[in-house]
Formats: structure tokens, C-alpha cells, sequence
């Protein structure tokens, strides 16, 4: 059934295309990235010595933030719309092309129904999470943004705005659907399924500042090959039911940029019951085009051992991540922003304190939005 809803969406997207007037928009970032570490892999920057006996660490890379996004818009009537967007991304080497959204949009007053594919708002940055244009890092802050990694679902997503004489706007969202993942991680191929994944947002915002919660739910399930994986080791991968909590806020007032977010991830049963917190807050100040900031994000996540106890490698087990990050924005023109940044990456297993590794990113990246 997903299928033939996404093909129904492309259908009345390639119809609009031909009958009513076209909206092209597109975005580039261009990152160069280079890690001072050949042993970790930081924000997707990892070197090549498992696989070719060699490290690259110390070249410069543009994988994997260096992407092109492309959407196209149409009224198909005054109630009706069609959103397409494409991401093309290089991957470990192999160019890709990815449909990120694809929905029928039906508007009727402050109500907004998207039928198709989408992205959730798991969130604060969430659709514009591939626009490194909109926001002041060269990357979203990865303690927070890689603890739910579902970047799209193919359902239904409700939007409702309320906006108030004194210029504060209401905002809900609620949306429900499902996702299946293709990873391969050390030569094995995998797919994660995320099933009856439903959620909800609420912000309040005005011109300087936004303020927002949402919660979601899921199901997840790991098949390898063509079976599902029910237990290895006493590791269940089949129906773990996992729940996310997100508070959030940007405050940008005369010169003074500040932002935060936190979420909390919790997923049972597993081998562990496992949960996870992370956050970040960052402060920029506003000068002329300039704008220079500083940020710290911490992740940490608690293996508490009580579904399972004859499985004990994780018992109180607590993994520690935490980056401090310091860059600067340069607005050449409002389409355009070059960005420098240095982010220094201390990680730690807590419980024994003998694998802590500190690792060095510098990136500069060129964003532009069209």
C-alpha cells in the first residue's frame, strides 16, 4: 500500500508539472572536512584503513556533507499542492540520489494535510535539516541529531498554525507512517524497518523567538538477508518499541544568537533497556555579516541490563560523548554563507575508562540556496 501511495504522489506531481506553474528551489553545501585522528570516525569523517590497508586521515575529504538538493513545487489548485525534493549525496564513494519528499498537500484555512512521503518533526531543524544555509553550524549538532535516524516517512503529516493579534504564532503538528532503511556497515547489508511510527509537535514562536516539544513513537525491527534477526546473543532486534522527547528554543534578538535542544531516547525490550540523552546548546553574536559562535553538545547512553541478565557485556555500561565547537558564519550575500569551524570530539566508556579518544574536525563549507 505505501508503494502505491508514493506512486499516486508521483503521478499527481508529474501531472502538476506539465498543467500549472512550476517552483524550482534548490540548495549545494560544499564541505571540506579533515580529522586529525586515523582510529575514530567523527560525524561521518572516517578513514580507510580497514578496508585498504592504509589511512587517510590525513587528507581532505568532502564526504559526507557536501550534497545538492533540488524541490520542485506546484498549485494543482487553490486547495491542492505537490512537493517533490531530491538529495544527491555522495556515499562511500558511490553517487546517490534519494526522493527526501513527495506529497499532495490539501490546505484548507490554518490547516495543512500532507499525504506522501516527508520528514517527520522529530526535530527543531527538522525540515531543514539538509539546508546548512538556515542555520549557523557547518553540520547540525550530532549528539542530538543522530540519536532518532529516520529522515523521512511515507504516511500522513497534519499541520496547523493559529497566529495571534500580538504577532505570537501557534503551532501543531501530527503525523503518522512508516519507513524502511538499507544500511551496509562492515560488508553486511541490513534493513531497518520503522513500523506505526506516529508523533506530534507543538511550538510558539514570534519574530525572535521559537519555542517548541514533540514526542514521537516506533517500532523498530533489523532483517539481515531475508530474515528477521529475533535474538543473537541475547540481543533482540524484532519489535523494540522506542519513544523520543524533544524540547527546543532559538532566541535571536538584536546581535545575540542562542540555541539549544535537548532529547531523550528510550528503547525496550532490548538487551539492555536501553536510554539515551543528549543536548547541545550554542551562543553567537551578530557582527555586520559575521557572525562567530561556540557550542557544546553531550550525549550519553545507559545500558541498565534488566531484560536480559544472563547477557552481562553491557551492564552498567555508560558510553560518554561530548564536543565543544567553536566557527564562524559569513553571509557573502543572503544566498550565500561560508563557514569555518573546528569541533574537538572527546569519547568515553565510563565504566572502565580505558578507551577515551579525543578527535580534532576542521571543516570550511560554502552553502548556497537558489
Amino acid at each position: 500500500m505505501k508503494n502505491k501511495l508514493l506512486t499516486f504522489v508521483f503521478t499527481l506531481s508529474t501531472l502538476s508539472l506539465h498543467a500549472y506553474d512550476i517552483n524550482i528551489n534548490g540548495f549545494v553545501n560544499v564541505t571540506a572536512g579533515k580529522s586529525d585522528n586515523n582510529e575514530t570516525s567523527i560525524a561521518g569523517y572516517e578513514n580507510t584503513k580497514a578496508t585498504s590497508q592504509r589511512s587517510n586521515a590525513d587528507s581532505v575529504k568532502f564526504q559526507p556533507d557536501s550534497l545538492m538538493g533540488l524541490q520542485i513545487s506546484s498549485s494543482v489548485s487553490d486547495n491542492f499542492s505537490a512537493t517533490l525534493q531530491l538529495i544527491g549525496r555522495y556515499d562511500n564513494d558511490v553517487a546517490r540520489m534519494e526522493v527526501e519528499w513527495a506529497y499532495i498537500t490539501y490546505s484548507i484555512e490554518r490547516l495543512q494535510v500532507q499525504v506522501g512521503r516527508y520528514r517527520p518533526a522529530i526535530y527543531m531543524y527538522a525540515n531543514t535539516q539538509n539546508v546548512a544555509h538556515s542555520y549557523l553550524w557547518t553540520r547540525l549538532p550530532m549528539e542530538v541529531y543522530s540519536t532518532v535516524p529516520i529522515s523521512y516517512l511515507d504516511g500522513i503529516n497534519l499541520i496547523y498554525h493559529y497566529e495571534f493579534k500580538n504577532e505570537i504564532t501557534f503551532g501543531a503538528k501530527a503525523f503518522y507512517g512508516n519507513r524502511k532503511s538499507i544500511q551496509t556497515s562492515l560488508g553486511v547489508t541490513y534493513k531497518t524497518i520503522y513500523d506505526d511510527t506516529y508523533g506530534t509537535e507543538l511550538t510558539l514562536s514570534n519574530d525572535y523567538i521559537n519555542l517548541r516539544m514533540a514526542y514521537a513513537h516506533t517500532t523498530l525491527s533489523t532483517i539481515f538477508g531475508t530474515a528477521v534477526v529475533d535474538d543473537i546473543d541475547g540481543l533482540k532486534m524484532d519489535n523494540n518499541k522506542a519513544d523520543f522527547y524533544s524540547l527546543g528554543f532559538s532566541i535571536d534578538y538584536r546581535d545575540v544568537v542562542f540555541i539549544g535542544e535537548i532529547v531523550r531516547r528510550e528503547l525496550e525490550p532490548s538487551v539492555a533497556e536501553e536510554r539515551m540523552d543528549s543536548y547541545y546548546v550554542t551562543l553567537g553574536y551578530h557582527i555586520d555579516k559575521f557572525t562567530p559562535y561556540i557550542s557544546y553538545a553531550s550525549l550519553k547512553a545507559k545500558f541498565a541490563n534488566k531484560n536480559n541478565p544472563q547477557f552481562k557485556p553491557f551492564k552498567g555500561e555508560e558510553n560518554h560523548q561530548q564536543s565543544i565547537t567553536t566557527g564562524a558564519r559569513y553571509d557573502i550575500n543572503p544566498s550565500t554563507a561560508l563557514k569555518a569551524e573546528w569541533m574537538q570530539t572527546k569519547q568515553a566508556h565510563l565504566k572502565d575508562k580505558v578507551s577515551d579518544t579525543t578527535t580534532n574536525l576542521y571543516t570550511l563549507s560554502l552553502n548556497l540556496v537558489f
